[in-house]
């Protein structure tokens, strides 16, 4: 699959932002359950705003996995 469409089915369209600078934040994750690969979790912002992200492992074997958006309370 490839990235927009995982951005696409977690709610996250990024199409608006073609062309546009994003910027990406990135944290280590030291707790993800079930590996002890390094993990990071990705956000992409446009003016101030979550755009997207994903949540990766590193390791050549890893996986990647959306976020889910939800709605503000």
């Amino acid at each position: 699959m490839d990235y927009l469409a995982l951005q696409r089915r977690s709610g996250f369209d990024l199409t608006p932002y073609a062309g546009r600078t994003l910027m990406r934040c990135s944290w280590q994750v030291s707790n993800y359950p079930g590996t002890e690969d390094v993990v990071l979790l990705d956000l992409l912002v446009c003016d101030g705003r979550i755009v997207g992200g994903d949540l990766r492992s590193t390791a050549l074997d890893g996986f990647m996995t959306a976020l889910e958006k939800r709605n503000p309370i």
